[in-house]
């Protein structure tokens, strides 16, 4: 019984046996790609979260205001200047720091919104207005959906 499987002797793997291996392969990537999407954006959201934290960190212990700018794939952080003590603050030049978001995640809402923190770690708001809680929507290609929200007091939570 010279190449029969059973015989002892044989080498290699057959066609089914090589097809049953491929499909069970197939099977675990299906199941694993959506865990793996999933945790993109939650790693998003928490470098997001991280990232505010760290801006209102830079801006109470630095004595200068901080903005983060929201875009629909990135968000910058930079620090900001009041060069003439006119309480009057604007970007610093060379200080922009530039984060992209993961492959498939985008800032749904909250994208073209400009979130700065003044020296006390408050949101800062225009002279005469009062600062309001910023809700900040990210999104991945499975429409899941995470949210971070930024208090007037500048606390940052991941909801």
């Amino acid at each position: 019984m010279r190449g029969h499987p059973l015989a002892g002797n044989a080498k290699g793997l057959s066609l089914i046996e090589v097809l049953v291996v491929i499909s069970i392969i197939g099977i675990l990537a299906a199941i694993a790609m959506p865990n793996l999407n999933r945790s993109q954006l939650n790693g998003a959201t928490q470098n997001l979260a991280a990232d505010l934290r760290v801006a209102r960190a830079q801006a109470t212990g630095r004595g200068a205001h901080f903005m983060v700018e929201l875009g629909t794939t990135s968000y910058s952080i930079q620090r900001m200047d009041d060069a003439d003590g006119d309480g009057e603050w604007v970007p610093q030049g060379g200080t922009r720091q530039e984060i992209n978001l993961p492959k498939g995640v985008e800032i749904y809402q909250g994208q073209d919104a400009q979130i700065e923190f003044n020296t006390r770690g408050l949101l800062a708001a225009p002279p005469n207005e009062i600062a309001e809680s910023i809700t900040i929507v990210l999104k991945d290609a499975h429409n899941d959906v995470k949210e971070i929200e930024v208090w007037p007091s500048g606390q940052v939570l991941e909801l």
